[in-house]
């Protein structure tokens, strides 16, 4: 019969890896995610995150809706200018009142979802990154949510 010798600080190593790995590192991952979850809260969902949200899904609210006629200029035989709004004939201020609104929301659009867009993908690539790929990004819900707003504010 074969004696083995296990020495008190062999014994104390395993059970010290035991404890790290099924007690410390998992509070560790927590303790990772909840700093995580609470930077992206912090810094990223601010106020004016959404405020920008409710300005840029109002103004595609107002593109879909308002500002999605087809636009026209013609001219007649002594080169007078008639401008046309869905095959409607409007007057000159109209058909620029028009133009200048649509641009202005345009505009706008295009500056704040960029805004919107940049603060969403920050998101999925720090979940991506640190791994805590089950935490969606709640942006696409709020866009949403604001437009639908929009829907029964403006409609």
């Amino acid at each position: 019969m074969e004696v083995f010798d296990i020495s008190y600080s062999a014994i104390f190593k395993v059970v010290i890896s035991g404890v790290f790995v099924y007690v410390i590192f998992p509070l560790l991952l927590a303790l990772r995610d909840l700093v995580l979850l609470k930077t992206i809260e912090k810094l990223i969902l601010t106020d004016e995150l959404h405020s920008y949200l409710r300005i840029c899904e109002s103004d595609r609210w107002f593109l879909n809706n308002k500002y999605n006629k087809k636009q026209g200029i013609d001219f007649t035989e002594n080169e007078t200018a008639v401008y046309t709004l869905d095959g409607e004939e409007v007057s000159t201020d109209a058909y620029n009142s028009y133009i200048s609104g649509y641009n202005l929301h345009y505009n706008r659009f295009i500056k704040l979802d960029s805004f919107v867009n940049l603060r969403h993908n920050l998101i999925i690539f720090l979940t991506k990154h640190y791994k805590s790929e089950d935490f969606k990004s709640p942006i696409p819900n709020l866009r949403d949510k604001e437009y639908s707003k929009c829907n029964e504010e403006y409609a």
